[in-house]
Parts: structure tokens; sequence; C-alpha cells
């Protein structure tokens, strides 16, 4: 599929090409975007770079310590392509979502379930690896790219991210490693930017979330369930870290309100998916929900009332698990 993706715009007139990614990217999704833009930078493409409402805390800080910068602007305008790295949903969009609509649309996605994007699309990427990164230091192999010393740093540190340092990767993970490696990217800096101490805010977060926390018992499996006003997915980390299998914290600002869920890999190895619940779960109330099968997370924008997400949450991880009862 490489191969493909390259000849489609190999043959093609260059021109603009509009390249994004999910809200709130994280360090995967980033660095398969720089990568993706490096290339067709060397195909000569103009390229307009766009994070729906920026990049994740995190990786603002990575591409700040190791020193990658970038220009974006979410404005479409004269595209005649718009390529979307590691989502294939377009509701994870938010508004970069209106700019698929009278172009050329191609997806290079790493997960497992195919979304709506995909039905649009000239070409659809879509291939089961834990990283989207490793697909697109694939294509840059291909084309014969030299990346720089910064950005084969970010792609080791967005593989590691999505990996879990390496606990999950695959033969074509360790190739793109090794290859981003003699680039001159240093996998130690990598990791250390990933292990940053969370900050103040982010740590009474976690703290009240696991005081605020009730638990159910199904089947044997902890599930913990909680509240705070910011830092969802750090808390329900915290709370997976701390014995639970399965955690489900929300919050939310005025006008939004957003769950983030995370698993532990004993529930993992039933076969949950969280990817799907969270996107079942916000279609119910015309939201946006996704992520992967061991983390993801919802966003509903309007009068929804916490509860009530969290038992639309409940009542759809509780089915599945209960079948998972029966198999075993």
């Amino acid at each position: 599929m490489s191969s493909d993706f390259l000849e489609l715009f190999r043959a093609a007139k260059p021109g603009t090409i509009f390249l994004t990614t999910h809200v709130n990217a994280d360090p995967d999704a980033v660095a398969s975007v720089l990568i993706l833009r490096e290339v067709f930078r060397s195909m000569g493409f103009s390229v307009k770079l766009c994070f729906p409402e920026g990049p994740s805390k995190l990786s603002k800080k990575l591409m700040e310590r190791i020193g990658v910068g970038y220009e974006q602007t979410c404005l479409c305008g004269d595209a005649e392509y718009v390529v979307v790295c590691d989502v294939s949903n377009e509701v994870m969009l938010s508004d970069a979502r209106e700019c698929l609509t009278g172009r050329r649309v191609v997806v290079v996605d790493h997960h497992e379930n195919r979304g709506s994007i995909v039905e649009r699309a000239a070409l659809a990427w879509v291939e089961r690896e834990a990283s989207t990164t490793t697909l697109t230091v694939e294509v840059a192999q291909l084309q014969g790219l030299r990346l720089s010393r910064e950005l084969s740093t970010l792609a080791l540190a967005g593989i590691a991210f999505d990996t879990k340092r390496f606990a999950i990767a695959t033969p074509r993970t360790l190739r793109a490693a090794a290859w981003l490696l003699e680039q001159g990217g240093s996998l130690e800096e990598a990791l250390v930017c990933l292990e940053e101490e969370p900050d103040y805010a982010e740590r009474i977060a976690r703290l009240k979330a696991a005081q605020r926390a009730m638990f159910i018992d199904v089947c044997g499996y902890l599930v913990a369930v909680s509240e705070v006003s910011s830092f969802e997915a750090s808390a329900a980390r915290a709370l997976v870290s701390l014995g639970a299998d399965l955690a489900i914290v929300v919050g939310g600002k005025e006008g939004e309100v957003r769950a983030s869920s995370r698993l532990s890999r004993e529930l993992a190895k039933r076969g949950i998916d969280l990817a799907d619940i969270a996107r079942r779960v916000a279609d119910t109330f015309r939201g946006e929900g996704g992520g992967h099968k061991g983390a993801a997370g919802v966003k509903i924008r309007g009068r929804v009332h916490r509860n009530t997400l969290v038992r639309e949450f409940l009542m759809e991880t509780f089915s599945r698990i209960f079948a998972r009862c029966e198999e075993y």
C-alpha cells in the first residue's frame, strides 16, 4: 500500500495538499503528519498543515524539547487533495472535516476500524499496525528521503508512544525504528521526553478522580467511574495504574461533555475494543468518539448531562464484558 500511496501523488500534477489529523493530536499523529509533509514537499507539492484544535499538551512539549517547529493553517482554500493521518472518522477532525467536500481525499491510518472518511476516499491506506508513524516512515524510505535528526527523534517518540514503549512492537515497527536511528534520531531522547512528570493541576485531577471514584465488579473485573473538570485521560490512566481493569472518567466545560476510557492489559486480552465503544456512544448523542482498543474518548457538544453519558458508556461496556464472561 505504501507504493500505491506514492504512485497516486507521483502521477498527480503538483499543487496544494491539505494535510491534517485528529483533534488533540498525540505524538504518533504529529510525527506521521510532519513526515508526510516532508514527503510531499520533496515531490513539489505545497502543503497546508492543520492540527484541528491544536496538538495535545504532550505533543507540544515534545516538539519544543526536540526542536521541531511547524506553521499551520486550517483553511484548505485551493487544495486539490486532503490527506488525513491517524484517523478515519470525520467527527474526529472537528471543523477541518469541512475540507473533505469537493476534494480528493486520502486516508493513512493504522486503526482497524474503518471510519466514515474511508467511504469518500480516493485512496484509503488503512492497515493494521502498531503506529501510523511506522507507515509514513516506510513512505519516506521509498521516496529516498533523508530526515533531520530532530524529526527522526520525534518519529521515534511517536512510535514509542503508540507501542507503549515498544511493548507491542511488530517487525515493521522495529525496522522503521532502526531506519530512524540511522537517520540520526535519538531513542534515548525520545523516551526521556515522553516521561515528563504531570504538572500540579494534572496531579490534583488524578487525586480527585481517585477520591471520587465509584467501583463496580463485573465478572471479577473492576470498573472505575469518576468525574473531574479536566485531564480526563490522565485521570483514567491513573485509575488503571491503581488497579482498575476499566476506567471511565467524565469531565468537560460548559456546552461540552467529555469522557475518557482506559483498559488494563488483562481486560484488553479479552477483546474489549474501547474505540468501537466510544464511537457507538458518540453516535447516540451525535458527538465525536474514537481512539484505540485500549484507550478512547468521547466528546459531546450541547446539553448532555454527564450521568447520561456515563450510563450509556457503562451499558455498552457491560454488555461486552458479560459476553466475555460467558466465553470464559
